[in-house]
């Protein structure tokens, strides 16, 4: 059963419709109460309610494009900052987060991740069973008549591409070791890989298995930039699962996406709007 809010989140609600009532529209879908009601919910404290309240105090000044701030951005915004951190400074990533998309014009450079496994299924396997680990494998399917589905890059240097059959892969490489794909494991790593790339923006598009698009236009601020999100991303991806991941960043998801292409395997590259017409 929800648990009830409790009278703090209303009273810091009152206290705001009172002294900028302004603002308050005599609505109780108002997006500043909907605000104040998420920053409370943040963690169930006295010292929370308190900080929500000074720092929307603080800050309100930036808030008067708040009415035309859709609810379901601040919702999402407010629990993304949440995630990040259930202690007080929640509240100010929350507020950090909201201002500068409260704040964007247009004018501000927009910034896409695209991070990437490296021969994900094939990766995984080789993690999963030490023996396989710098040798040529293929991942097949368990029917009689499969082809490849992924190659480990131990096997791409005799030839061998996804969408050959058994045995032509076994003509170009015949010491290659076939190993049928287990999508229980892939799916709970793609599940977990979500959970990294969730700490950077609520903004991110899961485009495949082994594929994401994360939009850190209004968050990398708060990670020191672009590339140090893409940094630790691999680091992260190599810390948990043992495999690689190359990133990609640009101004939008088609150069993203180009940029981690041109970076494979194992790499990083930060296309720049300037750079494009250069391409």
């Amino acid at each position: 059963m929800h648990k009830p809010a409790a009278p703090h989140i209303f009273g810091i609600a009152k206290l705001l419709k009172k002294e900028y009532k302004d603002f308050a529209h005599n609505n109780k879908k108002n997006p500043l109460d909907e605000l104040v009601f998420i920053l409370c919910s943040v963690k169930r404290s006295e010292q929370i309610y308190l900080n929500a309240f000074r720092t929307l105090k603080q800050a309100f000044p930036k808030y008067e494009m708040l009415a035309d701030t859709p609810v379901r951005e601040i919702r999402k915004a407010a629990a993304w900052g949440g995630l990040q951190n259930q202690k007080t400074s929640a509240v100010k990533t929350i507020i950090k987060t909201l201002i500068l998309r409260i704040d964007w014009d247009g004018e501000a450079r927009p910034a896409v991740v695209a991070p990437d496994m490296d021969a994900f299924f094939a990766s995984v396997e080789q993690q999963a069973n030490p023996k396989l680990r710098g040798k040529p494998i293929a991942v097949i399917g368990s029917g009689g008549r499969t082809v490849v589905t992924t190659r480990s890059y131990e096997a791409r240097k005799f030839g061998v591409k996804t969408g050959m059959n058994i045995y032509e892969a076994k003509k170009l490489c015949p010491h290659i070791i076939f190993v049928i794909g287990d999508n229980e494991k892939y799916t709970y790593t793609c599940r977990e890989l979500k959970k990294i790339y969730s700490r950077f923006t609520p903004d991110l598009e899961v485009y495949s298995i082994d594929e994401a698009f994360l939009d850190i236009t209004t968050t990398h601020h708060l990670f020191g930039g672009p590339e140090a999100i893409g940094v630790e991303i691999k680091q992260e991806v190599k810390k948990q699962f043992g495999i690689n991941c190359t990133v990609g960043i640009a101004p939008n998801i088609l150069m993203a996406k180009l940029a981690s292409d041109i970076a494979k395997p194992d790499g990083l590259r930060w296309i720049k709007q300037e750079d494009i017409q250069s391409l």
